[in-house]
């Protein structure tokens, strides 16, 4: 996943350019645009078959978050007649289940919060003297996973530590804009956030102390966090 995120950024650097030259913003559409927005987050479930220290056993976990609130602001700058370039901030509230995280915890309640940070470039579909303007996006950026400080305790009385993570990823997307007037409008936007699983800190092969076994989390496959937001658009030239 981190070399996908390299290669999209290296791309997004040397679009910007050339999508800010290829043509002058129309006279509906301003270069400037500040929103603010809220929606859910689905951030998506887990799973790892993790080995145990000098054993042919294994440790099936899995991490099932619930559906959370999410919130969030953008900085917009619309670079010709179908692109822009955009700066997002997300926060968003999960809790969920770490099951079996040692071979003798069951589960283990967890409360954590989404900090998302991403980059990312719009294609409208509709030009620039359009006030509906539906649009495709795609960026990347990077997660910071944080959990509550009471799952931190919890864990070390049972006898691991788990801690906060950051994953890098990538963003692609879908939503329209409807301006209102020159000052307000509207988006829709549905996008679906994919980086590597966040370990928390947690050790790839469980460790044994004293013929008794700990905690470990090898998640495989990528982690797909789906939003679904409405906003509002303020227009500083308008």
């Amino acid at each position: 996943m981190k070399k996908q995120f390299v290669l999209i950024s290296a791309i997004l650097v040397l679009l910007c350019p050339m999508v800010s030259a290829q043509t002058l913003r129309g006279a509906g559409s301003p270069e400037w645009e500040l929103s603010f927005f809220a929606g859910m987050a689905d951030l998506g479930e887990t799973s790892s078959s993790t080995p145990i220290e000098n054993s042919t056993a294994i440790l099936s976990s899995s991490m099932e978050p619930d559906s959370g609130l999410l919130l969030g602001a953008r900085v917009t700058q619309n670079l010709g007649r179908h692109f822009a370039a955009e700066m997002d901030y997300t926060f968003a509230d999960h809790s969920g289940t770490f099951l079996n995280p040692t071979p003798s915890t069951s589960s283990l309640e967890m409360d954590q919060t989404t900090h998302i940070f991403f980059y990312n470039i719009l294609f409208y579909l509709r030009d620039s003297s359009s006030r509906l303007r539906p649009y495709v996006s795609g960026g990347g950026g990077a997660t910071y996973f944080a959990l509550d400080g009471s799952i931190k305790s919890t864990s070390e009385q049972l006898g691991f530590n788990m801690k906060n993570s950051w994953e890098l990823g990538l963003k692609v997307g879908a939503g329209v804009k409807y301006r209102l007037n020159e000052k307000i409008g509207v988006r829709a936007d549905f996008t679906d956030q994919i980086s590597d699983s966040p370990s928390y800190g947690l050790p790839s092969v469980v460790p044994v102390v004293n013929s008794v076994p700990g905690a470990g989390y090898a998640p495989s496959g990528t982690l797909h966090n789906m939003h679904v937001s409405f906003g509002l658009i303020y227009y500083p030239e308008g």
